[in-house]
């Protein structure tokens, strides 16, 4: 902190403290008197109470508006930088989904890319490692879309990961490697999923689910490519190609691109 930042911060609190001992107890009836005599005669008709609470009040807005003052400029910083989040988060779901639209030979419009993150860190950490001693907690992510693609699919779906495996992202979890599955709408029953999930993954035909892994070797979230529309990767080279483009993507993302669904 320099010199500059100290005394401004000195001002700040020291400012708000001195009204308030001016109006809780240094102006006493005598000073007061002294003062409206002496230095101001035209607050001799006045009252001591309301000169005391004045000075309350001056000390108490002086607490306050800076810290309002602190929490708007707060609030602006932070807007800001959830704006710019979007933009760069938009801007690279852009480039992923042109390069893989060239692969598949599907319409971008028809592609969405989400986000399966654990429900609660804490419990997921604490589940991996009971597992190590044969102890099972149930382990489920949650899914974060990018905002103004989500889809028909909202925010907060939740499927198990461990020791159940529901969807293609139980799988992707279980495996630890990217999975891939179409024709997913006449699947629904083989995936160990419950009534309200069906009903809100039914228009999805295709889905490609690639785990983010960290350096402990542990998945801490896993992204997914999925389609309402039909599309089927018959060419085995076409597949190869695609998961290489999506692996390359979180290759040179890294965990980071966790932090920008947070």
């Amino acid at each position: 902190m320099t010199v500059k930042h100290f005394i401004k911060f000195f001002l700040l609190i020291s400012a708000p403290v001195l009204f308030s001992f001016l109006g809780q107890a240094y102006v006493t009836d005598e000073i007061w008197v002294s003062w409206h005599i002496n230095e101001l005669p035209m607050f001799e008709h006045i009252p001591i109470s309301i000169v005391k609470d004045y000075l309350t009040l001056v000390g108490i807005a002086l607490t306050m508006l800076p810290l309002g003052i602190l929490y708007i400029l707060n609030n602006i910083k932070n807007d800001r930088h959830v704006e710019s989040k979007q933009v760069l988060i938009s801007y690279i779901r852009d480039i992923l989904i042109n390069a893989v639209e060239a692969k598949i030979h599907v319409d971008k419009s028809e592609l969405n890319i989400r986000i399966f993150v654990p429900k609660n860190k804490y419990l997921y950490w604490l589940a991996i490692l009971l597992s190590k001693i044969n102890v099972e907690i149930g382990i489920k992510f949650t899914l974060k879309n990018i905002h103004g693609y989500n889809g028909s699919i909202r925010n907060g779906l939740e499927l198990s990961v461990y020791p159940a495996e529901q969807g293609l992202v139980g799988l992707c979890f279980a495996r630890k490697e990217m999975v891939y599955g179409d024709r997913l709408k006449t699947q629904l029953n083989d995936y160990n999923f419950d009534e309200y999930q069906k009903q809100v993954l039914s228009l999805v035909d295709f889905g490609i689910c690639i785990p983010i892994i960290d350096k402990s070797n542990h998945i801490t979230a896993i992204l997914t490519l999925d389609s309402c529309e039909p599309i089927v990767l018959n060419d085995e080279t076409n597949k190869y190609e695609l998961f290489c483009i999506l692996n390359g993507f979180i290759m040179s993302m890294g965990h980071e691109i966790v932090y920008l669904f947070d």
